[in-house]
């Protein structure tokens, strides 16, 4: 689409011409190398018709940019011919050239014209290497500071600082770009005088890729890879870009058709920044069917991706800086790390440990229970969850000190045992506690029944139903002998000593059963 409004356009005269969204395969340009199947692009043209040195720039507008970035695009720098490779370059006026810069205001023209107030620091191509070696304000690669022209010997050309390191014949560039570009065959077929090729080192009729690179106190040009100059960008003010075409010769182009630059796929980039993980995932400890949130805190540029593994194991869609375990299980409990990823590089987070616990559950529960007074008697039940399980008994909602096993023993029970008794068991995923378990505490009682028509002694005992009631008999109260041993299954009995008609007096006593 026409972007021009987006866009200033400075100019030396009105003797230069700039066209947006300009359909480039009408001259039979084929489409720039990071392009998606479009032809479109921006077209320069520079001294048209007035046999005048011009040069025009474009910039765009409201737009500062600051620390480190680059400027980046694809070039195409169309020769006029005949091409006649190193004996004279192109046609007549073909030598011109596509300049781009950072660190302008974006509101003048970048050359060094007379009266030139370009500022920041730029770089200038030409297409067909016909810059003669002697020229002090232009080289087939220059680089400017202002309207400073960086000579040969400035030291600042990656070709080194010989009176070549500037021009197209010096083997540094004919290493990288070996000459042999013809003109499109549309252009060979329409105009007859596009014939023959461009030498060695030259960058017309292709498209290439430039890069200015301002990192810190440098700006970098690059064409295809290869480094062209290192200016200090010590003079840099201002904060905008610029692309343009210049005509550093006052002859004009025999065919203005064929005299032209491209530039396409222009952009402003941010050097990327490798991944670093500031924030790591913790270890957590979560009860089992609840939900367990891992997250990571990661910085990067471009933003980086995210992705998370379960021991080692890549997580379907688990692709962001967070990831939940719903509903988690005991086969969710394992090491959890996240992979964050940018085109500059990638990071592992430490292993964060996710235990899933089981909440104790009760297995089997304490029973009610009636005991004699002073008997012993205990309380059980069993649980069963994620280890360690640890228990606490309680009466009457009152915590039992010591009372820290899933076994409660009662030694001596006394009236004031009686009550309700609760035991709890829990661990790191909760608690649960069993039903109430009641106590109840009766005094051992005996009482004389009478005695049989036949003479026989009956007793009646009341007490805590249970077995191994045991009744001895004494006929001195010194010497005791057993004569039963008796379950109680209700809590009173009544027993008859068949044995006591043999016996003028007998002592008896009841032993309650002790647990």
């Amino acid at each position: 689409s026409d972007s021009s409004g987006t866009w200033t356009v400075n100019s030396s005269s009105a003797d230069n011409r700039v066209t947006f969204a300009y359909d480039y395969s009408a001259i039979g340009v084929p489409a720039a190398p990071n392009s998606t199947g479009t032809t479109k692009g921006l077209r320069m043209e520079a001294n048209l018709t007035a046999a005048a040195v011009a040069a025009v720039s474009v910039s765009p507008k409201n737009q500062l940019f600051g620390g480190n970035y680059r400027l980046h695009f694809d070039m195409w720098i169309n020769v006029n011919g005949p091409l006649l490779g190193p004996a004279t370059g192109g046609g007549a006026g073909s030598t011109e050239a596509l300049t781009a810069g950072v660190g302008t205001a974006g509101n003048r023209v970048e050359w060094n014209g007379a009266g030139s107030t370009a500022d920041g620091v730029y770089f200038f191509a030409d297409g067909d290497g016909d810059v003669a070696d002697t020229s002090t304000t232009v080289g087939d690669f220059g680089a400017y500071i202002g309207t400073t022209f960086e000579g040969p010997s400035s030291g600042v050309y990656a070709a080194g600082g010989q009176s070549t390191s500037d021009q197209t014949s010096d083997s540094y560039y004919q290493n990288v770009f070996p000459g042999g570009q013809a003109a499109p065959s549309f252009q060979r077929t329409t105009y007859s005088q596009e014939t023959g090729t461009l030498a060695a080192g030259t960058v017309g009729l292709g498209w290439h890729d430039v890069i200015i690179d301002k990192n810190g106190a440098l700006v970098n040009w690059y064409i295809d890879g290869l480094k062209i100059a290192t200016v200090s960008a010590g003079s840099i003010t201002a904060s905008n870009i610029f692309v343009g075409y210049w005509d550093p010769f006052a002859s004009t182009s025999d065919n203005t058709n064929l005299s032209f630059g491209l530039v396409d796929n222009l952009r402003v980039e941010v050097p990327a920044i490798a991944p670093f993980i500031s924030g790591q995932p913790a270890s957590q400890t979560v009860a089992q069917t609840s939900n367990a949130t891992l997250t990571v805190t990661a910085t990067g540029l471009p933003n980086p991706n995210y992705q998370w593994r379960f021991n080692g194991t890549t997580i379907g869609n688990a692709t962001d800086s967070t990831y939940t375990i719903t509903n988690a299980q005991t086969n969710n409990t394992g090491s959890y790390t996240v992979v964050v990823t940018n085109v500059a590089g990638s990071a592992t987070s430490a292993a964060a440990v996710v235990t899933v616990v089981v909440p104790p559950f009760i297995t089997s529960q304490p029973a009610s229970q009636t005991v004699n007074l002073g008997a012993n008697t205990t309380f059980l039940f069993t649980a069963d969850g994620s280890q360690p399980l640890n228990f606490q008994w309680a009466k009457d909602g009152n915590v039992i000190a010591n009372a820290t096993g899933n076994r409660l023993t009662l030694s001596n029970v006394q009236f004031t045992d009686a009550g309700s008794y609760v035991g709890s068991v829990y661990n790191s995923a909760g608690t649960n506690s069993t039903a109430s378990a009641s106590l109840s505490v009766v005094q051992l009682q005996t009482s004389t029944s009478g005695f049989t028509p036949d003479g026989q002694f009956q007793l009646t005992i009341s007490g805590a139903p249970g077995p191994n009631y045991t009744i001895d008999a004494s006929t001195n109260l010194t010497d005791w002998f057993n004569i039963a041993i008796l379950s109680n299954d209700t809590g009173t009995i009544q027993f008859t000593d068949p044995g006591s008609t043999n016996y003028t007096q007998l002592f008896y006593r009841v032993g309650a059963p002790r647990n």
